[in-house]
């Protein structure tokens, strides 16, 4: 039986040359002479270097948007317009981009929110053209159907409806990234590449970040809105719930005297309707006419003819109207109103709307409260109602002060 012959190194296969970076032999190999192989680690070290700039610029752009976020929130105005300018500055720049422009869309119309890169002539035209119908088949009407990246490599032969845009400004590529905001698309982020430029992955995984941030700002801005409207509504209610009881403190600190009463009651209503004038007549026993006895208006002319004409009971004014219907009368647009015949004074006056409210007695109108306002049906029902309480405490103050003035009047015992 044969003994077997014991390997040595010198039996072992030997290893082909292979590169020092990868089994595949990628990289440096081992017979490259030293230059090439220096200049290959210098070329990949600028790569690394060059990726690295590109994470950097992207980082930065992040932190900047995120810091326009952060000053729009604390911001009163809470104004997200300058980080949609932002956004689409940053797009076009770190994506190569000849332009990049922001749309809000609900479906049916377009709006230009923001943009950069076209010159001040087309710059011009999209933010006067206002909304414009959101046309099938483009890019914007696709992700806002699709709610997803679409991506043209040519838009010049892919799109008929693209067509004009591309050629228009060179276009070879046109990609859009939805805005989402609550699980809706809010609108659309564009952006296009010249002939011999093309976007990367990179790219668009950068723009739909920016999106991100987007429906951040959007988000907050709601929110603020939100809180805003509500606290104005409550602001409102309370101020409107106090309102008659500044002008019961008055009554209760002047029961002798009804003046007092009624310049609180003007002054309380001028600030909850914010109304070109107003005014208190009282019926004059003697001649039946309503005299103007308490008024707020910064015209001295319409004064005068207040001072110097009472009103009769007619339907030639609102004031006449109430005296003559013992109810409460609106007129939304004097202009248009039949039978009104105060427009001369009106138009002196600058108003368009008037409310007057009946103070009664025993059913019949003893008084009005008589407001006009420049704006077309500017009164609105909770308005109306407080008028109509502030007359109910006119006549309490004239009943308390006739009663005061029985009292002393009468044959002491």
């Amino acid at each position: 039986m044969t003994a077997k012959k014991r390997k040595t190194w010198r039996d072992r296969p030997r290893k082909t040359a292979k590169s020092h970076l990868g089994e595949n032999g990628e990289g440096m190999a081992t017979h490259c002479s030293e230059p090439e192989a220096a200049r290959a680690l210098v070329q990949r070290i600028d790569d690394l270097e060059k990726k690295l700039a590109e994470h950097q610029a992207r980082a930065a752009a992040a932190a900047e948007i995120l810091h326009a976020i952060k000053h729009a929130i604390k911001n009163s105005k809470h104004d997200t317009q300058p980080v949609f300018d932002l956004i689409a500055r940053q797009a076009a720049n770190l994506c190569g981009a000849a332009f990049c422009a922001i749309w809000r869309s609900d479906g049916r119309m377009i709006d230009h929110c923001a943009s950069h890169g076209f010159n001040g002539t087309v710059l011009t035209e999209l933010r006067s053209r206002g909304s414009v119908p959101l046309v099938d088949g483009t890019v914007t009407a696709e992700v806002v159907r699709t709610r997803g990246i679409v991506r043209l490599k040519d838009p010049s032969h892919e799109r008929p409806n693209d067509h004009t845009l591309a050629l228009r400004f060179g276009i070879r590529q046109y990609d859009g990234v939805p805005i989402t905001v609550g699980g809706e698309v809010w609108g659309v982020i564009t952006l296009a590449w010249p002939d011999g430029k093309t976007a990367e992955d990179a790219h668009t995984q950068l723009v739909q970040t920016l999106a991100d941030q987007a429906s951040i700002a959007i988000g907050n801005a709601r929110l603020f809105d939100e809180v805003r409207a509500r606290t104005a509504e409550v602001t409102e209610a309370l101020a409107y719930q106090t309102a008659p009881s500044e002008v019961l403190q008055v009554i209760s600190r002047s029961p002798n005297d009804i003046q007092p009463v009624l310049e609180v009651i003007l002054q309380v209503s001028t600030r909850l309707c914010c109304p070109t004038g107003c005014y208190v007549s009282l019926r004059n026993a003697r001649t039946g006419l309503f005299d103007v006895v308490a008024m707020t208006t910064g015209r001295e002319d319409i004064a005068t003819i207040l001072k110097e004409n009472p009103v009769p009971p007619s339907q030639n004014t609102a004031t006449g109207r109430v005296a003559a219907t013992v109810v409460t009368v609106y007129i939304p647009d004097v202009e248009n109103e039949t039978g009104y015949e105060w427009i001369g004074p009106a138009r002196q006056g600058n108003y368009r709307s008037a409310l007057g409210v009946p103070l009664l007695e025993d059913g019949q109108t003893v008084g009005t409260i008589t407001i006009a306002h420049a704006v077309v049906n500017a009164f609105s029902k909770r308005q109306i109602a407080v008028t109509e309480t502030f007359a109910a405490q006119a006549v309490i103050a004239s009943a308390m002060r006739g009663s005061s003035n029985r009292c002393s009047s009468a044959p002491q015992r």
